[in-house]
C-alpha cells in the first residue's frame, strides 16, 4: 500500500487531501477539511476511481491533468512520477 498526503487551500479554507494504491482497495482519493471530517472518499472497487480520473482530480480536472501533462508543471504536492504511473493504470 503506498499513501501520500498534502495541504491544500480551498475556498472553504485548508483541506488534506490523501491519495494512493492499495492492492484491495485499488487507487484511493480522500479529502479531510481542518475539523477533520472526511469530504471526499473515491475509491476503486466500490467508486469506480481509475488511474486517470485519480490523476484529474490531483490536478485539478481534464484541462489542468493536459496542461500539467504537456508543460511538466504540477501542482504543489503532486509527485509527477505518481500521475505518470496513474496514466498507465499501474501501482505506484
Amino acid at each position: 500500500m503506498s499513501r501520500y498526503w498534502f495541504q491544500k487551500q480551498t475556498a472553504n479554507g485548508d483541506i488534506t487531501v490523501s491519495y494512493g494504491y492499495d492492492h484491495a482497495l485499488g487507487y484511493f482519493y480522500q479529502e479531510e477539511s481542518a475539523d477533520g471530517a472526511l469530504r471526499t472518499d473515491l475509491d476503486s472497487l466500490f467508486g469506480g476511481l481509475t488511474g486517470v480520473h485519480l490523476a484529474e482530480r490531483l490536478c485539478g480536472g481534464e484541462d489542468a491533468l493536459i496542461a500539467c501533462m504537456t508543460a511538466t508543471t504540477y501542482p504543489a504536492g503532486v509527485n509527477p512520477q505518481h500521475v505518470n504511473a496513474m496514466m498507465l493504470d499501474l501501482p505506484f
